[in-house]
């Protein structure tokens, strides 16, 4: 009972701190990380030791750190009042999650800016389903249309890259007996030269070096 009737700031801390089905961190004003609740170290890996006073930009993937996100998340929520985040953020050992969640700034009675409070929930497997029902949906509408063989290949291929969340696809066939890649596909941020060696210089005998081979 007497914990109940102790300060807010103190029960409030403590709910944050302890909840695991949500990712709780608060930032200061720079965006590196004060509080790592144990939720955030659940779903990202990281202990409280190894995570805080780096900056949250350790949990974004390398394309948006390129693309500024990180920044771009702090500044909308301060000209906005709160930012969502819903998209794939990065973990411990490059472990990938997805991620729903709200950056909102937090302030003194005052009105100084004290930092930002970043709350999210996992929910990799969600989004992981809905793209296989998506793909699906896609592949079945694909199959109904009349067209060339050849275009149907490729748009399977791209629709289930796209879908899935793939960074680069390859069509294969045999040719006097050696697999060999004779369509290829790659998300927007891979370069291209990087994905046309994929395609254009594995081959494979008949019988070794399978792609999916273990």
């Amino acid at each position: 009972m007497k914990e109940l009737v102790a300060p807010p700031e103190n029960v409030f801390r403590r709910i944050a701190a302890d909840a695991t089905d949500f990712s709780i961190l608060l930032l200061d004003e720079n965006g590196s990380i004060v509080m790592w609740n144990a939720g955030a170290e659940a779903i990202f890996g990281y202990t409280s030791e190894e995570i805080l006073g780096r900056s949250f930009d350790i949990l974004f993937t390398a394309e948006d750190r390129e693309r500024g996100m990180p920044a771009r998340e702090l500044a909308t929520a301060l000209a906005e009042g709160r930012a969502d985040d819903t998209r794939w953020h990065v973990g411990k050992s490059g472990r990938r999650r997805f991620m729903d969640g709200v950056t909102m700034p937090f302030r003194a009675d005052d009105g100084q800016l004290l930092g930002f409070s970043k709350i999210g929930r996992d929910i990799t497997e969600r989004q992981r389903t809905e793209r296989r029902l998506a793909a699906q949906l896609a592949l079945t509408n694909l199959l109904n249309e009349e067209q060339p063989f050849e275009e149907t290949a490729r748009s399977i291929m791209a629709t289930i890259c796209q879908n899935l969340g793939w960074d680069v696809g390859g069509l294969w066939e045999v040719k006097d007996d050696v697999m060999q890649c004779v369509e290829q596909w790659h998300a927007p941020h891979v370069d291209h030269a990087d994905a046309r060696l994929f395609c254009d210089e594995i081959r494979f005998a008949r019988g070794a070096g399978l792609p999916g081979a273990g």
